[in-house]
């Protein structure tokens, strides 16, 4: 799954995140924030998912239950 929202699209990804089973499809999110905001929101999202999310970095393997956020 991908995901790509603007900076006005925190909620969505938000209401869409926290509803993915914990073992969601590997999924990558892409939104309009700034480097120093990215890996807050992947956090805020985790503590929401019944899957894992994460800022995403080089070498992430794309495995079920993952969620990644591209880094700004």
């Amino acid at each position: 799954v991908a995901m790509g929202a603007s900076t006005g699209g925190v909620d969505a990804l938000i209401e869409v995140i926290s509803r993915f089973p914990p073992n969601c499809p590997p999924t990558l999110v892409t939104i309009h924030m700034p480097a120093m905001f990215t890996a807050h929101f992947a956090r805020r999202l985790d503590r929401i998912s019944k899957a894992t999310v994460h800022e995403a970095s080089d070498g992430d393997v794309l495995q079920p239950g993952k969620i990644f956020v591209a880094p700004g």
